[in-house]
């Protein structure tokens, strides 16, 4: 989700490896993975930390990041289709990697501009699906074309990549509605969707990117969001992770978990307990939660790196 360049290709691939699909790698399984043990810096302690002191999406940090990155960056999210297999039509589900073309929006789906969310009718009948942290569409693409059935609600902290996003010669308005929005801010996304209409919010590499006192703020919206037996899908970092191993040794001087990059954005590392105890406290049951431990190998630097994040579907409770 820099205007700093980094210091090499591999520091690159550690700061923004936000899945398999980074150019010039491949992957694989690994064996168990052991914790390290925490930093000495750290000394046990929990420090609250707050968006003025380490920054928010509010800060500009992702428009800056965006405006200098463009729409090649990350790469489509095919690999979306496989992991969430509850997003495609379920004659779809057993082959999710199954090419569709793109989508071709007619033009007079833009009669009423790109500012205007779709009326009721629109919505009629279809999977209503929220994404935080749409970026540029590396997601939500990928998505509609396999399901046709399905309408995204797509926003973002940055406009540069919501402009990006609707610029984007597929950007169909009967089929997905961008916007610029705050999941942390109370009814910044409901007073766009509506309360109660989702079938799923999606959190891809997003609930990361925001500070621990924001996170709880999140759910919460994302709870407004669903309807009765909605779920988050989420995939994000996960504690023991490369790029976190590698920047600052398991802890932060700053606070457990929590990386900031060079480019003012930050990255949280989270664990199994902690994040089923911030879902289980605002509203939401645990579905499944587990790590994905993968080996990804750069072939033409000869680079192997260990990489862990963490996959969970979390699903609302209705009292």
């Amino acid at each position: 989700m820099e205007p700093e360049s980094r210091k090499d290709d591999d520091d690159n691939l550690l700061g923004w490896g936000l899945d398999l699909e980074v150019s010039g790698t491949r992957e694989k399984r690994v064996g168990e993975w052991k914790k390290p043990a925490p930093s000495s810096n750290s000394g046990g302690r929990r420090t609250r930390i707050s968006k003025k002191q380490f920054g928010s999406g509010e800060d500009g940090a992702w428009d800056k990041f965006y405006a200098q990155k463009g729409i090649k960056f990350f790469k489509d999210r095919h690999n979306l289709r496989k992991f969430f297999p509850e997003l495609l039509p379920e004659y779809q589900r057993d082959n999710p990697e199954e090419h569709h073309p793109k989508l071709k929006p007619d033009p007079d789906a833009y009669e009423n501009g790109l500012d205007t969310p779709p009326a009721d009718e629109v919505l009629a009948d279809k999977l209503l699906v929220v994404e935080a942290g749409c970026g540029v569409g590396n997601a939500c693409f990928p998505l509609l074309r396999a399901n046709p059935e399905m309408f995204m609600f797509s926003f973002d902290f940055s406009k540069v990549a919501v402009d990006f996003l609707r610029s984007n010669a597929e950007y169909d308005p009967t089929r997905v509605f961008a916007f610029v929005g705050d999941l942390t801010k109370e009814s910044d996304i409901t007073s766009i969707v509506g309360r109660g209409k989702a079938s799923f919010v999606t959190m891809i590499w997003v609930l990361s990117a925001l500070t621990p006192e924001s996170m709880p703020a999140a759910v919460l919206e994302a709870n407004a969001l669903l309807k009765k037996g909605g779920s988050v899908l989420l995939r994000d970092y996960a504690v023991g992770d490369l790029a976190q191993i590698r920047k600052c040794g398991y802890t932060t001087p700053v606070a457990p978990g929590l990386l900031r990059r060079g480019d003012g954005t930050i990255a949280y590392f989270f664990d199994i307990d902690g994040l089923k105890h911030l879902f289980e406290s605002n509203g939401f049951k645990t579905e499944y939660i587990h790590y994905v431990d993968r080996q990804l190998e750069n072939r033409k630097r000869e680079i192997q790196m260990y990489r862990r994040w963490i996959q969970a579907k979390f699903e609302k409770i209705v009292e």
